[in-house]
This record gives C-alpha cells, sequence and structure tokens, in this order.
C-alpha cells in the first residue's frame, strides 16, 4: 500500500461534496432482536475490495454483522477508506437499526493500515522511552486520525511479553521485556485510544511470549503454567482489564496444555477465557477472537464448529477475515446450536448485551461538519499527529542506556545512509567539525577512533551492513528503519537500534544523542 500524507488526507477532508453527517440510534433493544440478529451481532467479517459490490451488500443484508474489520486490501486512499467506512454504516442502519464496529490494524511499526508521514513508531520504540506519556500522546493521536476516518475499533495495543532481541513472532510489536513496562505503556497508549473516540482492542491474551512460530499458519503451543503466566505475561492484561476505559481483548490462537489439558487454543478454551480472563482477571469487556480462519485454530477442522466452540468458551465477537460461504454457515451453526439448546439463550444475550453496549458509548462515528472539517488542516499541524510521533524519538535517543558511554570512546564519527534527509540531519546537528564527504564507491577503512553511525533503510543496505568486516562493525553504531528483520550477528555491533520508521529528522536525533561525547565526524555521503 502506498504511503499517504496528512496533507492528502486533509485536502479529501475539506471536500464538503462527500461530508455528510448521519444521525445513529444509540442502542437497539435486546428483547426486540429476533435470533438471527442476535447472532449476527456476534460476528466480525472481513471481505475483498475497496468498494462494497452489490454481492457484498447482499451478504450484509443476510448475515447482520457486528462489526467488519478492514485490512489493507481494502485501503487505496484516505478519501476511499472514510467513503468505504461510511457505506458500511448506512448498509448496518438499513438492515439492523445498529451501527457496526469498523476496526483496523493500527499498532504502528510494521502493522499499520493507514500509513502516515510521519509513521507511528513501533510499540517497542515507544515503550523504550518508558514514558507512558508518549505512548498516550501517540494512541490519542491514532485515535484522532482513525475516528476521522470512519473507524471506531483498533485492535491494538499489543501487550504481548517478549524479547525483542529474539527470533520471535510479536518481535517489535511489543512495547518492552517487562511485564510491568509493557503493561503500563500498553493501557497508556489505550488510554490514548480511548480519548480518541476509538475501542482499544488488546492483544494476545494469554500472551504469545517469545515464541518464534506465527499462529497465522499454526497453533504454538506454550508449556507455562498458570502461576508463571500470572508472574508475567498476564500482568498486562491484568493492568488492561482494571483499566476504566472500554475495552476489548482479543485472544490468541495459543494452546496452553498445563493450563487447560485439552491442549485446545485458548480461543476455544473456557478454563482461559472464562475462568481465567473473565473470572480470575475480573475482565467484563468485550473479548474478541483472532481471525478463526487462521492455520492457528485449525484444531476444530471445520469453520462453522469453531465459531460455536468460541462462544462456549466465552468469546463475544467471533472473526472470519475472508470467506463469506464461511461466514453464512457459522452464522447458520451457532443458530442451530442455540435452537437445539447447545448454547444458551443467557449466554447468547450475555455477549449481544455487551456488544450493545459498548456500540451506545463508541459506535456513532464522529459527525463531520464544515467547520470541524476546515479546521482539520490546523490541527493536525499543531497536535496530534507528527508532534506526538516526533517526541517518541527525540525521547528514544536520549535515554539510550549507554549509548553515550560507548560512543565516548571515539572523537571522530562517520555517517552512512541512502536517504539524504538522515545524513544531511545528521551533519547539521552533530556538534562536531571537520566533515568529510566520501564518493559512493564504498566505505573506507575507519579509523581506530572513529564511530560509524550507519542508517539501515532497505534491503540493499542491510546486506553492506552484514557484509561490514568484523573490526569494523565493532565501530558501527546501525539504526534501522526496516520493520520485522533481525541481525543474527547483532552482538558484533556496537549498537542495533530499530527504529521501523523513515522520520526524516533520525539522524538529528542520533546526533543529538552522540553530542555528548563526540568531538569531530566524518561524513560519508551516498
Amino acid at each position: 500500500m502506498r504511503q499517504i500524507s496528512l496533507v492528502v488526507f486533509c485536502f479529501f477532508f475539506s471536500n464538503p461534496l462527500w461530508a455528510t453527517e448521519v444521525d445513529l440510534p444509540t442502542e437497539s433493544p435486546l428483547d426486540k432482536m429476533t435470533l438471527e440478529q442476535k447472532v449476527g451481532q456476534m460476528f466480525m467479517v472481513g471481505f475483498t475490495g475497496k468498494a462494497l459490490s452489490p454481492k457484498f451488500k447482499k451478504h450484509l443484508q443476510t448475515i447482520k454483522p457486528g462489526a467488519v474489520i478492514i485490512f489493507g486490501r481494502n485501503i487505496k486512499t484516505l478519501k476511499q477508506i472514510s467513503h468505504l467506512n461510511s457505506d458500511l454504516q448506512r448498509q448496518s442502519l438499513a438492515h439492523t437499526k445498529v451501527p457496526l464496529l469498523i476496526a483496523v490494524d493500527q499498532e504502528g511499526g510494521g502493522v499499520a493500515r493507514i500509513h502516515t508521514s510521519p509513521a507511528l513508531p513501533s510499540a517497542y520504540t515507544i515503550g523504550q522511552t518508558n514514558d507512558p506519556t508518549i505512548a498516550f500522546q501517540a494512541g490519542k493521536a491514532t485515535g484522532e486520525l482513525l475516528s476521522l476516518l470512519g473507524f471506531n475499533m483498533n485492535l491494538a495495543p499489543v501487550l504481548d511479553v517478549t524479547d525483542n532481541k529474539l527470533q520471535s513472532f510479536i518481535g517489535p510489536r511489543s512495547f518492552s521485556e517487562s511485564p510491568h513496562q509493557s503493561g503500563n505503556m500498553g493501557v497508556a497508549f489505550a488510554q490514548g485510544l480511548s480519548e480518541g473516540h476509538i475501542l482499544p482492542v488488546a492483544k494476545h491474551f494469554p500472551g504469545h511470549g517469545p515464541i518464534s512460530l506465527d499462529s497465522h499458519h499454526m497453533t504454538p503451543t506454550r508449556n507455562v503454567s498458570l502461576n508463571e503466566l500470572l508472574g508475567a505475561d498476564l500482568i498486562p492484561f491484568t493492568q488492561f482489564a482494571a483499566a476504566s476505559f472500554s475495552s476489548g481483548i482479543m485472544v490468541a490462537h495459543i494452546a496452553y496444555p498445563l493450563i487447560d489439558t485439552t491442549s485446545v487454543p485458548a480461543t476455544f478454551s473456557k478454563t482461559l477465557v472464562t475462568s481465567v480472563l473473565q473470572d480470575q482477571l475480573h475482565y467484563n469487556g468485550l473479548i474478541v477472537t483472532d481471525d478463526v480462519e487462521m492455520g492457528g485454530a485449525a484444531h476444530i477442522p471445520k469453520l462453522e464448529d469453531r465459531a460455536v466452540a468460541a462462544i462456549l468458551a466465552g468469546n463475544d465477537l467471533i472473526m472470519f477475515g475472508w470467506n463469506q460461504r464461511a461466514q453464512l454457515r457459522a452464522r447458520n451453526a451457532i443458530i442451530r446450536a442455540v435452537k437445539r439448546g447447545k448454547i444458551s439463550m443467557d449466554r447468547l444475550n450475555h455477549s449481544v448485551s455487551k456488544i450493545l453496549a459498548i456500540k451506545n458509548k463508541v459506535a456513532a462515528p464522529q459527525t463531520r461538519s464544515l467547520a470541524a472539517l476546515t479546521s482539520l488542516k490546523a490541527d493536525l499541524k499543531n497536535i496530534p499527529y507528527s508532534q506526538a510521533y516526533s517526541e517518541v524519538f527525540a525521547h528514544y535517543f536520549k535515554t539510550l542506556p549507554g549509548l553515550a558511554t560507548r560512543a565516548s570512546q571515539f572523537s571522530k564519527f562517520a555517517v552512512f545512509s541512502w536517504y539524504r534527509s538522515f545524513s544531511a540531519s545528521f551533519a547539521k546537528n552533530i556538534k562536531a567539525s571537520g566533515l568529510r564527504s566520501f564518493k559512493r564507491s564504498g566505505i573506507p577503512q575507519l579509523q581506530n577512533n572513529e564511530l560509524l553511525v550507519f542508517h539501515v533503510s532497505n534491503y540493499k543496505t542491510l546486506s553492506i551492513a552484514r557484509a561490514l568486516p568484523e573490526e569494523m562493525k565493532r565501530q558501527t553504531l546501525v539504526i534501522s528503519s526496516l520493520p520485522n528483520f533481525r541481525f543474527d550477528d547483532r552482538n558484533a555491533f556496537l549498537e542495533i537500534i530499530e527504529l521501523y520508521s523513515y522520520h526524516p529528522r533520525l539522524g538529528a536525533y542520533a546526533a543529538d544523542a552522540i553530542n555528548r561525547s563526540k568531538t569531530s565526524v566524518s561524513l560519508l555521503s551516498w
């Protein structure tokens, strides 16, 4: 998906031809809903296409889902996605009189469906500031943007506790290796989303941990006890469950055989979803499955049986990201299960009541009056977006543990980047004299007292960094903008900083971090 700037975003939103106000009912009384309507409310469905086809409109009329998930495949421009979200709400109101929850994955870093400039940093980058205020600001800016585009649910923050230096599936999507820090930062980010009129959905309960297997393709197994989880992975979820704002929690397709001896993924485990999450952690918010079409949910072969099992376990929303036929089969299977008494009406009403209560608070999109749209451009410049994200980077470089000490052994500095903004901002801000420019022919041998600041911006520069001589790596500070990759020999470098962003002032922030210990700099210009 192309990167879309906020300037373009403001232009589209100032067009009064498509900015419309919609009056939404606040709720649909439970006792007036049919069985089919109630079951539909428990579905979160995905689809293909960037507009509603006649076929999918008919499908919506049949399923009457309570929620829709938007993927990158549904997004082309900000104007287009705003149109699509408005159309989805109109379809829902026409068929059910109840507004939709419209969800998106906007975590930051490598998982962001809406691309902005500057981009939202990864959770790990935000987490390393150890400043909940910054996490709150980033969450609020994200919430305000999503709300203006017609979303009302964000499948974030990620509360998994994992080691960013390991080959884990979660990697930089996690705020911290520390459970308490992950909880503090994640709850602050979620509070910001809530302030921005977006329902936060924390994931992936009860904790993906440091495992490398991807639950999109298979069911990972974690052989940890409940006491071990309570002392580590569940700490952020416990903090999240105690928060006062409305929220959801997503359950992972991961098996915990020492907790549930049936070895079913947590999604289908009544022990984990009901006994642990609801009863022990006292969580009364919305409980959402990860996509039950994923390979990690294949413990139950038939998709419709997965939907029934998810409800019996205690989930409120069942996500079907792709297959419309499977969505229809699953909906019919749940209706049959209720009629046959396998799923009680009380169980169904419990979830639907929660869904309607949540919608009463967050589902109505923000009205887009002409005055509000006219002021949007100035608002975005002044607070919300760029400032919050820029502050993350500035703070991050200031607080890197030990960087200044390690850099202090060098009296000269060089910078390497294929991005002119990086090398230029580094050169402009480094407090040193004697800048030299080298040709693209290669990186010359470093002097004994020279530090190389190496910007990894694509896989070619990554390969160049990996191929550096071992003695040169020990004199190299790597700053990476690439999402979701790892150095196999990261300990060979002086330091590797993974920011997962192309912020134009990364070079300046790196220079500021080094300024405490610099004397001179040589500039490698490519």
